[in-house]
């Protein structure tokens, strides 16, 4: 492609900007280029032979369009073999899925209840979508920064514990300090002789060996308590030690002997 229109010696305004003409004309979407992908688009690979034709060093054409000078010489090369900036047939196993289907794939695991790769695999298959394998579905996942990770456990909450919440929210929405002051508040846990049974976390180098600080010691038959307890903005109140199953009976008996006689001391109830 010839320029010499543009670049004659009597116009020294386009001398001066040579090469930004270049790009503004032929390739607007290159003035700045932000990122870098993995493969240079067509339009990226026609700048550099374009300014190459042009007579631009390969560090001055890698400077200004923000491409690898490694790159640039490449693209030249390949360009000056097969005449064309077309890419080259890639060896390997090409990509099993779509975009489209990486989306659908993302947008189940977001929206299900109880997501699953291996359910989500089989459910693609049946209804002629893709047939790819959990793996495949979790590596699509990871592309987007989706990870699995242990549920959480919560209790649960029927329809009508969620509206009763809400009601209870809304009415107490605009207490006051002084309001929440005559407020006292109990529960019951559950304490363990060798700490929690919850999930435990440690660091450990890959390959390496297991040694004592991997390792979480476990007995049979672990002993542990059950205690009730409550508390008020004022401090706390009875510690009650549960050795029996605790029924609704049993409990009714806590408050009642229990719970009373702490409102009355942090409280002031009579």
């Amino acid at each position: 492609m010839n320029f010499n229109f543009f670049f004659n010696n009597s116009n020294k305004k386009y001398k001066k900007n040579k090469e930004n003409i270049i790009l503004k004309l032929f390739f607007p979407g290159l003035i700045y280029i932000m990122t870098r992908s993995k493969e240079l688009s067509l339009e990226e690979r026609s700048a550099i032979t374009t300014l190459r034709n042009e007579g631009f060093s390969l560090k001055y054409i890698s400077d200004k369009l923000q491409i690898p000078k490694t790159s640039v010489f490449n693209t030249i090369n390949r360009f000056n073999q097969e005449k064309s900036h077309k890419s080259l047939p890639r060896s390997g196993r090409p990509r099993c899925t779509t975009g489209r289907i990486d989306r659908l794939i993302c947008n189940q695991i977001r929206n299900s209840h109880r997501p699953n790769a291996i359910n989500l695999a089989e459910e693609l298959s049946n209804l002629n979508l893709a047939t790819i394998s959990p793996g495949t579905v979790r590596n699509r996942l990871n592309e987007q920064d989706i990870h699995g990770e242990v549920a959480k456990k919560k209790p649960m909450r029927t329809a009508e514990h969620q509206a009763n919440r809400l009601r209870f929210a809304r009415r107490h929405e605009h207490w006051s300090i002084e309001d929440w002051k005559l407020v006292l508040f109990s529960d019951e846990t559950k304490i363990n002789q060798r700490g929690s049974d919850g999930i435990i976390w440690t660091w450990k180098q890959k390959g390496s060996l297991v040694k004592r600080n991997h390792v979480r010691p476990t007995v049979k038959h672990e002993h542990s308590i059950m205690v009730w307890g409550c508390f008020s903005y004022a401090g706390l109140g009875n510690v009650y030690h549960i050795q029996d199953i605790l029924t609704a009976a049993r409990y009714v008996r806590i408050l009642s002997g229990q719970m009373r006689p702490s409102a009355d001391r942090l409280i002031g109830l009579n």
